[in-house]
């Protein structure tokens, strides 16, 4: 790459993204950083920005450049959607979460990862029913993801169908037996085991 290019912010984005493909959380800070001192309203780049600081565990400052991007650019269903599931996840802002799942929604209405995104807000807030057919939407649209199938899963145990858990369960861990969530999966395989109801 030229020094020309090298210097450019869509490089410089292009770099950290590969980086984070990479698992590279520190080259890819640097990257989506050095995108924004040459573009400061590149908002695929504070985007990005978010997601390595979301990665490196800097959960408060990830918070502040989804918002950003939002600001920049409020066509774009990535920062509602990684807002809602950062919220989904840590059971934070339940409220907000569920509108910032429902507007990524809006913006891109037939992406399974973003429909599991409102689907696991659901689940957070306890409303089961509206969790299980959103998840069910999602699993259809994207069938080998296991976090998906896990979050399909999860609900499925706390409505008390055993059966259905241990199926969604299994197929998570075929799909990927180290993902994120594949302990909590195979602790809930083993309950389900002991009341196959």
């Amino acid at each position: 790459m030229g020094k020309a290019a090298g210097a450019s912010p869509r490089a410089q984005l292009i770099a950290a993204t590969a980086y984070l493909q990479k698992r590279q959380l520190e080259r890819a800070l640097v990257a989506a950083r050095r995108a924004l001192e040459l573009d400061p309203g590149l908002s695929s780049a504070v985007f990005t920005l978010g997601v390595v600081l979301e990665q490196r565990g800097d959960v408060d400052r990830a918070i502040a450049a989804y918002r950003k991007t939002i600001e920049l650019n409020p066509g774009d269903p990535r920062p509602y959607n990684n807002l809602a599931r950062l919220y989904a996840d840590r059971e934070r802002n339940l409220e907000e979460a569920l509108d910032l799942a429902r507007k990524a929604v809006e913006l891109m209405p037939n992406r399974g990862e973003i429909l599991d995104t409102l689907g696991w807000v659901y689940a957070r807030r306890g409303m089961l029913t509206e969790a299980e057919q959103t998840l069910r939407q999602a699993v259809t649209l994207t069938p080998n993801r296991a976090s998906l199938l896990y979050h399909l899963g999860f609900v499925q145990y706390r409505l008390g169908r055993m059966a259905d858990a241990a199926s969604e369960m299994r197929r998570a861990l075929r799909a990927d037996a180290n993902f994120p969530e594949a302990a909590k999966a195979r602790e809930i395989l083993a309950a389900s085991a002991k009341d196959p109801s």
